[in-house]
């Protein structure tokens, strides 16, 4: 007997289970790998979106800093007025809505104005309160909820107060939300069940959207959480075990007020696992069911299809060559059928992959739209600070390999902050916008422009060209930038400045070629001619004065600064009848340092108004000392600064150190230089005859250097001019220097005035001076400024002043 041997259908059902079997396989493989993707996915918008919101907090400080920088300047938070305070502090609120409050505190922390009012009336034992005071800077808080009066989650900042003297007169705080976080994720477009927290430095939740019970505000984040994510000391990702057993994937970003400084706030993001595969399951499962469902049909139907589709063709075939055989007519039958079931499962592939395609998509633009945010800027629509450095490291990588050169050109809008206080911050920030196009419009398309915030922009040049091209490149952006906007009905005009560094002669990447570009945009403004090169002795410069600054900071308070003196000499009979007060600061490590390096910085700091009350005070006392001492009475003369003059409290400080030396008035000389008045004549003169009513006498300094006009000379109440020494130097060798010194002693003997020739060191100078008939002279021919000890040697035993004395 014979084995009995399978049939034709077996064989079709067994190479059909054989067929479908491979297909089986890759889907089994591709919905592994779908949920590989939708995990990485999740995990890569978890982090933008971490980014973004570190971002928009950032963002939202800075605009908080501005914004109590801004109050500081107002006369209601300079005067400490109450009422006026509350009331602005309201309005403030009102109209920024992550504001929650504004505070007034006084130097000791007693609240004395608030938006809104508070639970306690001390804030000093606020950890903002207290760092803001003892650091002197804008400091951050610890986190809120109900301490300031309101029911949201939110955080503290403060910005210490100071007076013109830079002393601290109180602290302005702020109080941001915390809830705005909530609408970012929202805009993410992620899964239901996503949340988002923030903690502090220490791992305390402070907010988590949506509230959840299991996760309470003001409680610690599970302790496997913080370790894993290495205490979120820098910006990362986690994945962990949550409380409801659940793995869920975090990405987690601290958030810092400055690089240097610790976070201090943690900003999490977070989706449960189960909820991204969720999708990634179904369409597995759907073509599992799918292809289990063709393998059974195709095993049930295999004897009918083998029977239809194979056996009874063959049978034809067989019929046909049989004819054939016997010679007899015969045709081969054709169908011309498509088996249904592979044009189903074809069409169920071209839906599933159709709806592949459409989920990338979508999540395609969700995350570009994530990572716009992260590195534009939200106003301009222009590169941010991140993307700049990225860019500018990218350029500086390529060009490196081929010796080509990379210009950044760093620009900043001149007296920007005016077009805000008079037009509003609304149309300051339609400026911006335009300035970004025309910066766009002026460089090429591979180039970059940032917005690095404020009024400052940046540019990289990836082909400068050479110095020329580039130096007449800068022209044509500031005369761009300074053609008329039109900003609703107003016509403004505003003008820029511009500092350029080069790579890879100005530094070797991007922190170091921002800096360079810095210092000499700041340069650029310095000298008011619209932009700069980098240098650098600029770097050098700058190091030097900050560490100058610094130090000077600290000049009066050690004791270091001092007075010199040098003698004025009455030509008619050789007598000392004055001396003129001349600062100078003895540095305990660099020595004496000279006035032209210290006075300039103090005037630009500030400094120079304590300064110059100490120097005025010091010199009254020290002409008293020398007249109890037994000394001639000699007069006193004492420079002021422009910024003393201008401040409206001169009068009234002079009058207090006369009253304190007890020196007579009139022994006292204020001595004045013509830019110094001729910024505001008319208000000079005001301040003059204020002076004027207190007894005292009044000098013009360095008189011939300036601009100043007879018309006014004539109307200013001086009663001396002092002759600049630069026309001394050269009177017995220049005529036009004789000239100008002889029209002066003319000019001030018909105007009734005194005339006191300064850097005296020739006795041709001094022959000249006498036959001019000049009234003093001041200068190293008989004697270089002296400190007080031996200046009082001098006024005891004056030297032999037979070669001064007048000669009939």
């Amino acid at each position: 007997m014979s084995p009995r041997r399978a049939s034709i259908r077996s064989y079709l059902a067994l190479l059909t289970l054989v067929a479908v079997l491979p297909a089986l396989a890759l889907i089994v493989h591709g919905g592994l790998r779908q949920r590989d993707e939708a995990i990485a996915q999740a995990q890569n918008q978890l982090r933008i979106l971490a980014g973004s919101l570190v971002e928009s907090q950032l963002g939202t400080i800075k605009a908080a800093r501005q914004t109590l920088q801004t109050l500081a300047l107002t006369p209601a938070v300079q005067q400490q007025n109450a009422a006026n305070c509350s009331r602005l502090f309201q309005a403030v609120v009102k109209q920024t809505p992550a504001l929650l409050n504004i505070a007034l505190c006084d130097k000791g922390g007693r609240v004395l104005a608030a938006a809104r009012p508070l639970e306690t009336r001390y804030l000093a034992d606020r950890k903002h309160v207290r760092d803001a005071l003892r650091l002197n800077r804008f400091a951050a808080g610890e986190f809120l909820f109900t301490r300031l009066g309101h029911t949201e989650p939110a955080f503290a900042y403060a910005l210490p107060l100071r007076d013109s003297q830079g002393q601290t007169r109180g602290v302005l705080t702020a109080v941001l939300r915390l809830s705005d976080f909530a609408s970012l994720l929202q805009q993410a477009r992620l899964p239901d069940a996503s949340f988002m927290a923030v903690t502090d430095h220490q791992g305390t939740r402070l907010f988590f959207h949506p509230p959840n019970p299991a996760n309470p505000i003001g409680r610690p984040i599970a302790p496997t959480t913080w370790q894993a994510a290495g205490q979120a000391q820098e910006a990362g990702q986690v994945s962990v075990i949550a409380s409801n057993g659940r793995r869920t994937l975090m990405a987690y970003h601290p958030v810092r007020l400055a690089p240097d400084e610790p976070p201090h706030l943690v900003i999490w993001v977070g989706i449960a696992e189960q909820r991204i595969l969720a999708q990634a399951n179904r369409q597995w499962q759907y073509g599992l069911s799918l292809m289990v469902l063709v393998t059974l049909l195709a095993l049930l139907s295999a004897r009918q299809l083998g029977l239809k589709l194979l056996v009874r063709p063959l049978a034809l075939l067989a019929q046909a060559a049989e004819e054939f055989g016997h010679g007899r007519p015969w045709r081969l039958p054709r169908t011309g059928r498509q088996p249904l079931e592979l044009e189903r499962l074809a069409d169920s592939f071209e839906h599933m992959v159709l709806h592949l395609q459409q989920s990338q998509q979508q999540q395609q633009q969700s995350e570009e739209r994530l990572r716009h945010l992260a590195t534009h800027d939200e106003l301009t629509g222009l590169a941010n600070r991140r993307l700049l450095h990225e860019r500018l490291e990218q350029v500086i990588s390529t060009r490196s390999q081929r010796q080509q050169r990379v210009a950044v050109l760093l620009l900043d809008l001149d007296r920007f902050q005016f077009i805000n206080d008079s037009l509003g911050h609304n149309q300051g920030d339609a400026l911006l916008c335009q300035i970004g196009a025309r910066l766009r419009q002026c460089v090429q398309p591979e180039d970059t422009v940032c917005r690095l915030g404020g009024d400052e922009f940046a540019l990289v040049l990836n082909d400068p060209g050479p110095g020329d091209s580039l130096t007449s490149l800068a022209g044509q952006l500031l005369e761009r930038i300074s053609q008329s906007c039109t900003i609703g009905n107003h016509h403004v005009t505003v003008t820029a400045s511009l500092g350029i560094s080069l790579y890879p002669a100005d530094g070797g990447d991007s922190i170091s070629l921002l800096r360079n570009a810095d210092l000499a945009m700041y340069q650029a403004k310095q000298r008011g001619n619209g932009f700069a090169f980098y240098r650098a002795e600029m770097n050098r410069h700058a190091l030097k004065i900050l560490e100058l600054e610094n130090d000077l900071r600290h000049a009066l308070e050690r004791r270091e600064l001092l007075l010199h003196y040098q003698p004025k000499v009455e030509l008619a009979r050789g007598r000392i009848i004055g001396c003129e007060a001349l600062l100078r600061w003895q540095h305990p490590q660099r020595g004496l340092v000279s006035p032209a390096d210290f006075i300039p910085l103090a005037e630009e700091t500030g400094l120079i108004v304590p300064i110059g009350a100490w120097a005025l005070l010091e010199a009254c006392n020290q002409a008293m000392q020398w007249q109890q001492q037994g000394l001639p009475a000699i007069g006193m003369a004492v420079n002021l600064s422009s910024r003393q003059f201008r401040s409206g409290d001169l009068p009234t400080a002079v009058a207090a150190a006369l009253r304190h030396s007890a020196l007579p008035a009139s022994r006292l000389e204020l001595e004045l230089t013509e830019s110094m008045v001729m910024d505001d004549p008319a208000g000079a003169v005001q301040t003059m005859q204020q002076l004027k009513g207190c007894g005292l006498q009044l000098s013009l300094d360095d008189f011939g250097t300036g601009y100043s006009s007879l018309n006014y000379l004539r109307h200013f109440p001086v009663d001396c001019l002092k002759i600049d020494a630069s026309f001394i130097r050269d009177v017995d060798r220049d005529p036009s220097a004789a000239a100008v010194v002889t029209s002066i002693i003319d000019i001030a003997q018909n105007l009734g005035l005194t005339t006191i020739a300064e850097g005296v060191e020739t006795h041709a100078q001094l022959t000249f001076l006498r036959r001019c008939q000049c009234d003093a002279l001041q200068g190293y021919l008989y004697s270089r400024p002296l400190p007080a000890a031996d200046f009082a040697q001098l006024l005891a035993r004056p030297p032999a002043l037979a070669h001064l004395a007048a000669r009939t």
